[in-house]
């Protein structure tokens, strides 16, 4: 994922900001992995969060997404705003206390200090952004999803899911990752984490089809069972 964000976001695709792109994306590279690594040693699991268990694969999800989400003309300070968020959703998005995330945000903003230290973007980055959508917008957005369901029921297998607020909000960032600009991003989904109907919902808002091959088509895409 580092090779794929260094190729996005390069020199060809900021010209006017020269020569410290790769310096930016260095800094960037250096404060994500010492975020992961910190994180990985304070929030080890227990019986009562079994689910803290931080691998790559954070680390990786976190450039994936930059890459996935932003369109080529954005700017410089357009990625560092969303890889700001994206290092704040992917690591705290399954903290179950607010005490844990706010130990998380001393962490980032402590790898923010050493690594962006001089940086004109220090202090944005060092004032927390809020990855929640507006609340009118969660509304709307809830409005219109209620409704396709209910179109979809009509005549196809029942689709059920309750709309909490943060439902709505993860249906609505896959719906702008499958809608991204860049050609591969509806893979994304292969292998996704949230629930199959998430899943499904966010694709019928955009006008996709989920396909799920079968064993025996998996079977015969890896070769046969033999």
């Amino acid at each position: 994922p580092f090779d794929s964000a260094s190729s996005f976001v390069s020199d060809s695709n900021y010209p006017s900001e020269g020569r410290g792109v790769p310096s930016m994306l260095s800094r960037m590279v250096q404060t994500s992995v010492q975020l992961y690594t910190r994180v990985q040693d304070l929030f080890l699991p227990t019986p009562e969060r079994a689910h803290y268990v931080f691998t790559t694969r954070h680390l990786a999800t976190v450039f994936r997404q930059l890459c996935l989400n932003l369109p080529p003309t954005a700017g410089s300070h357009d990625v560092l705003l969303l890889w700001q968020q994206e290092n704040w959703r992917v690591h705290t998005g399954g903290m179950g206390s607010e005490a844990d995330r706010e130990r998380c945000w001393e962490v980032l903003c402590h790898a923010y200090r050493k690594h962006f230290n001089g940086h004109p973007m220090l202090e944005t980055l060092m004032t927390q952004q809020s990855t929640k959508l507006p609340q009118q917008t969660v509304q709307n957005l809830r409005t219109k999803l209620l409704q396709e369901m209910e179109e979809h029921n009509e005549t196809n297998p029942t689709l059920q899911l309750d709309l909490y607020e943060h439902t709505v909000e993860e249906v609505g960032r896959i719906c702008h990752v499958i809608s991204s600009p860049h050609e591969l991003g509806h893979l994304l989904l292969i292998g996704h984490a949230c629930p199959d109907p998430i899943v499904k919902l966010a694709a019928l808002h955009v006008g996709y089809t989920v396909v799920q091959p079968s064993h025996f088509a998996t079977e015969q895409l890896l070769g046969g069972a033999g």
